[in-house]
């Protein structure tokens, strides 16, 4: 008997439909996105087709009835329809501007954007805050509703790449690491490591905190860490360049980049030891987030 639903996943006022098939299916579905939760979004983003059969050993993801992606490894074609998804749902968001950054939520229940290109160190910070106490949102997209204070961020597992998966490999079992579908567990692919949240001693946070702090990282090898403030040009700037759907927004989003950038203090990091990185965010956390005033607007 074949083994098939439709699973959707809802971000920021868009949702993805995907129509899949096999039995390791829904367990790496639930894995990546979470629970089913796209009942109240606005649009349709896009549809795709995911087929996950252990024992035909087919791995296969398909956007409209096109097929884009084929793999013998689970856990690689996991992360290729993770990165697939979260590109549809960003590029389709009009609620404001959509930032590709990491979220976390401090000791305080204050958030924290650390926006970034790929390499910058977001996933490895989340990572290792997470493990100090701090509540996980997301390391990839992050969505601050026009005219809001508050971030929502694209729940999924954490994203570690080569070679920052080899400092939390040891949380993996390696049983878990192929089969890469119970809770709580953790999938291998070639790009590096996708693991839960919960097995950093941490938890998705499921609330929108409002935004405490901006820290801009950029892991450059053996380089000391460095930490300086932004003007609230500079930071827009900034912003602006880790925006991904600006062509949905008025003026690119310029207007509601400029609001968040006079509001939230930002600061940009230069790190190549990730224990002083991670230090250098907790203390500015307490330093800075007990003075900001409840509401940004």
């Amino acid at each position: 008997m074949t083994i098939s639903g439709t699973w959707t996943v809802q971000f920021a006022g868009c949702k993805v439909t995907i129509a899949w098939r096999g039995d390791a299916a829904p367990a790496i579905l639930e894995f990546l996105f979470g629970r089913p939760n796209g009942t109240d979004a606005d649009s349709v983003a896009e549809h795709f087709q995911f087929i996950a059969d252990t024992g035909q050993q087919q791995f296969e993801i398909f956007q409209g009835t096109r097929s884009i992606y084929a793999d013998a490894s689970a856990g690689t074609t996991a992360g290729v329809l993770l990165d697939k998804v979260v590109t549809e749902l960003a590029g389709a968001c009009l609620m404001g501007p959509v930032f590709h950054a990491g979220a976390l939520v401090t000791k305080s229940g204050s958030g924290l954007l650390l926006p970034g290109k790929s390499g910058a160190g977001k996933s490895t910070l989340a990572a290792t805050l997470g493990q100090r106490g701090w509540r996980y949102l997301t390391d990839e997209l992050v969505c601050i509703a026009a005219g809001s204070d508050t971030i929502q961020g694209f729940e999924r597992p954490i994203h570690l790449k080569h070679p920052s998966d080899e400092i939390f490999a040891h949380l993996c079992p390696a049983n878990d690491r192929h089969s890469g579908a119970a809770p709580g567990g953790c999938m291998i692919s070639t790009q590096g490591l996708l693991i839960d949240a919960a097995l950093l001693n941490t938890s998705r946070h499921d609330g929108h905190p409002p935004a405490g702090l901006i820290v801009f990282p950029q892991f450059v090898p053996e380089a000391a860490c460095h930490i300086e403030p932004l003007t609230p040009a500079l930071a827009c700037a900034r912003l602006m360049g880790a925006v991904v759907n600006a062509r949905n927004l008025r003026g690119h989003g310029l207007e509601e980049i400029s609001r968040i950038a006079r509001r939230v203090p930002a600061y940009a990091m230069r790190f190549g030891d990730l224990e002083h990185g991670v230090q250098s965010i907790d203390d500015l956390a307490v330093s800075l987030i007990p003075e900001i005033s409840p509401s940004l607007r």
